[in-house]
């Protein structure tokens, strides 16, 4: 029925028919179908089994079911499942219409899938061609945005494809890069053409060379092909490399071809031949041919280089020139891949000058047996292996004793002393290179003496053997002139380097040429070099007063010779310091000076500490002379003002007279005071020493130093804890305090600080050798600083001088300073002044340190007592005018006085007075016995008797340092008639007569 429907339509169906799977699956594997149409249900197999089998299989073919009693559901079913249509049996209209339109769509489909098929060959086939490929492939926007990047090898990428794409070049390159990428993607659009350009990247830390192409593909985009030409590039340098190899290699390269013509030769051959490559190219090598070999040579050569094997020789050639010249070459064979001779490479060194030289060698041996025989210095050549003597001349024969047949029969070993051995071997053993000066060496002579020489070798091949030529040259003598002269450079060279003096010597134009540490440390440099290299003009430089250089170059021409001359010259630091210098100018045979050397010593420290000493004398001086005119002035102001006293004390005080009298009496303690201190600087005032303590003197005396330099200058005090005790006049050093307070505050007009310091301190050797008179030893140090005007070094040369001052008229009497150096000297102390104009001044006083604490100081308050008093007091006084006055003033209060106006005249009337004689006062300096000689010997009469001093000042006889005995009673010249009735009192009171060590101290002086 369906065969006929078809028939009427025109078509001729070649058809089968099956039942079961199997034979469906047979039929579709044995033919290709272009239509399937099926019955839904059949005894064996079914529609919905058949579209199974056709979906396994994977074929595309219209599968069509007929049927005349299933119904819609079924048929959704059977579509669902890969029916294409569904036919009813009883209504077969449509069969044909539908086989066509299901014939056509089979077409269709089978047209996409092959074209698919072949779109998918196609990929594929590109995508191994691309994977295949080295060459980068990309398509860029003319702003060089990575547009389209081929799958090829991703290694010559700058970065990864996925990195790349839609980014500009500028984001991806540097921009020097970027910028050339873009000009040759703007000129290739703009040309409309492809551009070739070469480039280079380094990827993964490698450069990498492309051949790179850009063609427009669009109005705005080109493709980039680049092909990595990397190993291209490095064969290119290769071949570049050999080729100039070739063409500077120092020996002459031949290349010809099998049969001998010349394809190729370097410059070398042109310079070896004279021939360029132009003349040889083509021609045989025969035209180097001098004919002084013959046939059998040239056989030998052939032969050897025919036979694939390198032929090595020396020959003979003819230059261009015609001349002749020696070469040694080889030759060696180039074979192709089958193994056939195709080139020759010959390679030429001319060995001319070497043949030459052989020839001439062998010319001069004959002379040079006869220089070896006649040479005055001994020679020998010995066995480099068995160390034989192999010959020996006439003058080694001579010099070592030895005859020639036994030098002959030794080694070298026997003329060297046993200790050198190992040397000598190890100096045999080692490589030689022509003409070698082996050094000096010791060697023995027949007769055992030992002698140094100096050796010279040469190695050479004699008769046979491989030996060494020996040159001996005696420099016994020379060697012991050389470590005699050596000895003497090490002698002046320690003498130089460790010399306390600086040794220099310099030019005659002013430079330095050499200087020893010491100057370099004088002069504050830190070596010699800087000192030689800085100081370029001695006379500007070096010297404070460039004319100093000008008088020493005077000196030197007329004496040639300075010795110590001083001058101030410059440290590196610009510091000027004294220094004396010894100076001696150095001149050639012919009288030229060469140089001028000498010795500088710093002189700084000596000078100043001889200006210490002569300020320290002057003061001295100054002090003696000012003791002495004390002593008299006290004498007359002890009358003047003890009579001025006795006067007021009868003038009422309405009387007319006793206004004068008192201007007598203010006038006379005026000068009693400048007498003070006066005594005070020349040291020779009478202290009275306890065991004090610094800083209580400092505290008692703060509140009263506050009102004396006013409100506007600040007082600040810092006492040193725990501060050790001094020995000293408790009323002195208060004066001492007083007269810096004064002074400070002086300096200090628009106000300021006043700082008053105590402290600990060792003066050590060091500080004591830079200043005069100042023993090493523990102190307590008093420091008062001001932050005043300064004091400039010119006055303070001059500073504790007295009546020196630097104040207005009448503002000063110029004794405050030197009374306090007096005061500080006479304690066994010494005062030092710090300052600088504008910086304030500092004045340290050190006073000696002494062991135990202190004791309690008091000042003495005027007497409330009585005074009267009836015991008998001996007077022993030179001066008339005093002694009078003492008298008067003595009888006054009641005492029994006995005078005497020396001390002969007081002996002899204590040994004719029958009483009691309770009190001796006598003066301290009298003509023909002194106050205390008196006193000693009295002592041995009268032991009970007590004594009381007096004086205008101490001498040496009665006064240790500057300090008389401690407990000795004492009244200071010129003194009140109340204190001189005070003093008595309190002598006479005194328990128990004189104290034991009163008595002890009068005895043992």
């Amino acid at each position: 029925m369906l065969t006929r429907h078809l028939s009427r339509a025109g078509y001729d169906p070649v058809y089968e028919r099956v039942e079961t799977p199997e034979a469906m699956r047979d039929a579709l594997a044995a033919h290709e179908w272009d239509l399937i149409l099926c019955d839904f249900s059949m005894p064996h197999f079914n529609a919905i089994a058949a579209l199974a089998v056709l979906k396994k299989m994977e074929l595309d073919i219209p599968f069509i079911i007929i049927s005349g009693t299933v119904g819609e559901a079924v048929a959704v079913e059977a579509m669902r499942a890969g029916a294409h249509d569904y036919l009813m049996k009883d209504n077969l209209v449509r069969l044909v219409p539908t086989i066509e339109r299901e014939l056509h769509e089979a077409e269709n489909r089978r047209a996409r899938r092959l074209a698919e098929e072949a779109h998918k060959a196609s990929e594929a086939e590109l995508r191994a061609l691309f994977a295949a490929m080295t060459d980068v492939i990309l398509v860029l926007d003319a702003k060089g945005r990575y547009l389209k990047i081929a799958p090829t090898d991703p290694s010559n990428l700058y970065r990864q494809p996925d990195n790349l794409l839609g980014k500009k070049l500028r984001d991806v390159f540097p921009k020097e890069q970027a910028d050339f990428f873009l000009k040759h993607i703007r000129r290739a659009l703009d040309e409309g053409r492809m551009r070739r350009v070469e480039y280079s990247l380094q990827i993964d830390n490698k450069e990498i060379w492309f051949d790179g192409s850009v063609s427009p593909m669009s109005k705005d985009s080109v493709i980039w092909i680049g092909r990595d030409i990397t190993e291209r590039k490095q064969a290119e340098q290769l071949i570049r490399l050999q080729a100039t190899a070739l063409q500077s290699a120092a020996h002459a390269i031949v290349i010809t071809d099998n049969q001998g013509a010349i394809t190729w030769v370097n410059p070398a051959f042109t310079t070896l031949t004279g021939y360029t490559l132009e003349e040889v190219s083509g021609r045989n090598v025969r035209i180097l041919n001098s004919g002084m070999h013959d046939r059998a040579f040239f056989k030998t050569l052939w032969d050897t280089i025919l036979s694939g094997q390198v032929w090595r020789g020396e020959t003979i050639n003819r230059r261009k020139d015609g001349s002749l010249y020696f070469e040694e070459q080889s030759i060696t064979p180039v074979m192709s891949d089958a193994g056939e001779i195709i080139n020759f490479i010959a390679i030429k060194q001319d060995i001319t000058e070497h043949k030459r030289a052989d020839e001439a060698l062998r010319d001069s041996e004959e002379r040079y047996r006869l220089l070896f025989e006649s040479n005055p210095h001994p020679m020998w050549v010995y066995d480099l292996e068995t160390l034989r003597f192999l010959a020996v001349n006439k003058s080694a024969v001579r010099h070592y004793g030895y005859s020639r047949e036994e030098f002959l029969a030794m080694v070298i070993k026997d003329i060297r002393p046993p200790e050198d051995i190992p040397l000598l071997l190890e100096n045999v053993s080692r490589v030689r290179d022509g003409l070698d000066v082996a050094g000096v060496w010791r060697h023995l002579k027949k007769d055992g003496s030992i002698i140094d020489v100096e050796i010279t070798t040469h190695e050479l091949i004699f008769v046979g053997r491989r030996a060494e030529v020996v040159l001996v040259n005696d420099v016994t003598e020379r060697k012991k002139a050389e470590e005699a002269l050596k000895e003497a450079e090490e002698k002046y060279r320690s003498i130089f380097e460790n010399a306390v003096e600086g040794i220099f010597q310099s030019t005659p134009e002013g430079r330095f040429i050499s200087a020893n540490p010491a100057l370099v440390r004088i002069l504050g440099y830190e070596s010699p070099e800087e000192l030689i290299t800085d100081r370029t003009n001695i006379a500007t430089q070096h010297y404070v007063n460039p004319a100093f250089r000008d008088e020493l170059e005077r000196m030197l021409a007329e004496q040639g010779i300075v010795v110590g001359f001083e001058c101030e010259v410059f440290r590196k630091d610009g510091i000027k310091i004294w220094v004396e210098e010894n100076i001696r100018a150095i001149r050639d045979e012919s009288g030229a000076l060469l140089y001028y050397e000498g010795s500088i010593e710093d002189m700084t420290e000596r000078k100043m500490l001889e200006e210490q000493l002569r300020q320290s004398q002057k003061l001295e001086a100054i002090g003696q002379l000012a003791g002495g005119i004390a002593h008299d002035f006290n004498n007359l102001l002890t009358a003047i003002n003890g009579y001025s006293d006795l006067v007021l004390r009868r003038l009422q005080a309405a009387d007319p007279l006793r206004h004068n009298v008192e201007e007598i009496k203010k006038a006379g303690e005026r000068a009693a005071a400048l007498t003070r201190h006066l005594l005070a600087f020349s040291r020779k005032q009478v202290l009275q020493p306890v065991a004090i303590d610094l800083n209580t003197i400092v505290s008692d005396m703060e509140k009263m130093l506050r009102r004396l330099i006013g409100e506007d200058v600040e007082l600040r005090t810092v006492l040193a804890s725990e501060l050790g005790t001094i020995k000293a006049d408790p009323g002195q050093i208060e004066q001492v305090i007083l007269n810096l307070a004064v002074n400070a505050r002086d300096a200090m007009p628009q106000g300021g600080k006043l700082t008053i310091e105590t402290e600990n301190v060792y003066i050590d050797e060091e500080y004591a050798t830079h200043h005069v008179a100042v023993k090493p030893g523990h102190y307590v140090m008093l420091a008062v600083s001001d932050t005043g005007t300064g004091i400039d070094e010119k006055t303070r040369a001059h500073i504790f001088e007295p009546f020196f001052t630097t104040k207005e008229v009448g503002k000063g009497t110029g004794l405050g300073l030197s009374t306090v150096y007096g005061i500080v000297k006479q304690s066994g102390g010494n005062i030092w002044v710090y300052s600088e104009v504008g910086q304030g001044t500092t004045f340290k006083v050190y006073l000696p340190r002494v062991a135990g604490g202190a004791q309690e100081y008091r000042r003495s308050v005027a007497p409330k007592e009585a005074l009267q008093g009836k015991e008998t007091i001996l007077l022993a006084e030179d001066d008339e005018m005093v002694r009078n006055l003492v008298l008067e003033v003595l009888r006054h209060y009641g005492y029994q006085v006995l005078e005497a106006s020396n001390g002969g005249a007081a002996l002899l009337i204590c040994e004719r007075h029958k009483g009691q004689v309770h009190l001796l006062i006598t003066d301290v300096v009298m003509p023909e016995m002194s106050g205390r000689e008196l006193a000693v010997r009295l002592s041995q009469l009268r032991p009970d008797m007590k004594v009381l001093f007096m004086s205008g000042y101490t001498d040496n006889a009665i006064v240790d340092q500057g300090v008389l005995a401690e407990g000795t009673p004492f009244i200071q010249k010129p003194f009140a008639p109340d204190a001189l009735a005070h003093k008595v009192k309190e002598v006479l009171e005194q328990q128990g007569g004189k104290r034991k060590d009163e008595r002890r101290t009068i005895q043992e002086e």
